[in-house]
């Protein structure tokens, strides 16, 4: 069988009227969107080859799945470049070729029309189809998150799967603008998209939930287009800590060291080879108690949509000339979470991850953390984006610096293993380094918490 998150994914276009040049989304998965603007008729389709629930949502890496396409302006076929080993290979996923006649046939079943075109688009490979989120998402019309339009969660359909229709995001990636046309794009309105971004980075920080936790919906299966029109779309919240959902620690709302206590003896609990390493963590844990990191605010929970990078933020100019966010997506594994925990360096504003992050796959500068500045040279125009982007952020709020780069910068560290745990050699990596900075940082945890600890713990990994 193939893999639950496998999916095809296509985008149509409707000979009724002209065909744009538009950008092409390449990374939700299992869902179907179309968008229409009186221009063009576009519908993007996926498919998984196995039933999954729709709403449910379980812990996924950033998605590196970051494939070019070679997207076109006319009215004919567009294929993508193939990859040395297709998916229909490696999921065992039905062709294209018959899979698309599918499609047109669920097209004109759900009164769409038949398509003219129907295109092969890349990646989406880590991506789920949590529908529900995406539907309570729409009462924040900040967000610009991709209406839900249709759904089958059964095999009843000309698809023989289940599916999402959903509205297709249009604009254009920032990765495109920022790096991939930099000659056209001056340092005057690269500020101007950096402060539309800044705008909306703000309202997301502002957009409070009661506790933290992943967000699920909690629509019944079966579930059918007919049902939606009618639906109110409701989430609850599950357990920040993936791999023993059974055992997690129940999201209420307390302090955030508390909070980051609970999870890590969880973990511990649960996986009593890594006790050493763990009690090590909750000594770092209790020093930057004592060194006042943690504020009494929080315990205050904000939206998160973990994985923001440039390549799900979609922007274009307004009648004004204004440059505007027209749609984000990847909303996957949506979370609630204290504010100091989502901010991490937007550093994706200044520097082209995608140049080194895919192109020595996951040996990234920063050793793997993403919670970490990347020790980068900064260039006069990074500087400049980077500065214009802080002071921003500083001016709405005077503490976003020291969560960026100061305490929140220790405290996300650590967090990020009360919530992951230890389940790969990154793991391991990333915690030696976490251990060897913070002694730096810190002058010893031997000078406050006993020397034997210290080095029996982190002597060339030896615990007794």
């Amino acid at each position: 069988m193939g893999s639950p998150y496998s999916s095809l994914t296509s985008g149509i276009t409707f000979n009724s009227l002209p065909h744009r040049e538009s950008i092409c989304d390449p990374y939700l998965d299992a869902l179907v969107e179309c968008y229409r603007d009186g221009k063009d008729s576009n519908v993007d389709e996926s498919h998984a080859n196995s039933v999954v629930n729709v709403g449910t949502e379980n812990f996924d890496t950033p998605d590196h799945d970051f494939i070019h396409e070679d997207i076109v302006s006319d009215n004919s076929f567009t294929a993508t470049q193939p990859s040395t080993k297709s998916s229909t290979y490696i999921y065992e996923q039905e062709p294209f070729d018959t899979y698309r006649t599918k499609v047109n046939q669920l097209c004109i079943d759900i009164g769409l029309g038949e398509p003219s075109i129907i295109e092969h688009m890349d990646g989406g490979s880590y991506n789920r189809n949590q529908a529900e989120t995406n539907m309570w998402l729409q009462q924040f019309a900040f967000l610009h998150v991709p209406k839900v339009l249709a759904i089958d969660t059964t095999a009843a359909n000309s698809l023989k799967s289940p599916f999402v229709l959903q509205e297709r995001t249009h604009g254009i990636p920032l990765d495109d603008l920022f790096f991939e046309i930099p000659a056209q794009l001056s340092m005057t309105t690269r500020l101007e998209v950096v402060k539309t971004i800044a705008e909306f980075i703000i309202k997301l920080e502002r957009t409070t939930l009661d506790k933290p936790g992943i967000l699920v919906g909690t629509h019944a299966v079966p579930w059918t287009s007919a049902s939606i029109a009618s639906s109110t779309p409701r989430i609850e919240f599950a357990g920040l800590s993936r791999n023993f959902t059974e055992k997690a620690p129940p999201p209420e709302k307390h302090d955030l060291a508390s909070l980051l206590s609970t999870m890590m003896k969880a973990h511990q609990n649960f996986r009593t080879q890594d006790n050493a390493d763990w009690e090590m963590l909750l000594v770092v844990l209790r020093e930057m108690v004592e060194r006042h990191f943690f504020k009494s605010s929080d315990s205050i929970n904000v939206l998160w949509h973990w994985d923001l990078e440039l390549r799900h933020i979609f922007v274009e100019k307004s009648e004004s000339g204004q440059w505007e966010v027209s749609g984000v997506i990847d909303w996957d594994d949506l979370k609630s979470m204290p504010l100091v925990l989502t901010r991490a360096p937007r550093s994706w504003l200044w520097f082209y991850e995608e140049r080194f992050e895919y192109g020595n796959y996951l040996t990234y500068p920063w050793d793997g953390d993403y919670d970490a500045p990347l020790d980068l040279p900064l260039n006069k125009d990074v500087t400049i984006v980077k500065e214009c982007f802080d002071r921003i952020m500083q001016e709405a709020d005077p503490a976003y610096m020291d969560d960026t780069y100061g305490r929140g910068l220790w405290i996300r560290r650590l967090a990020r293993f009360a919530r992951d745990g230890f389940y790969s050699p990154w793991d391991s990596k990333r915690y030696e380094k976490f251990i060897k900075d913070w002694n730096n940082y810190n002058g010893g945890l031997g000078l406050i918490y006993g020397e034997n600890l210290y080095q029996i713990l982190l002597d060339d990994g030896t615990h007794l």
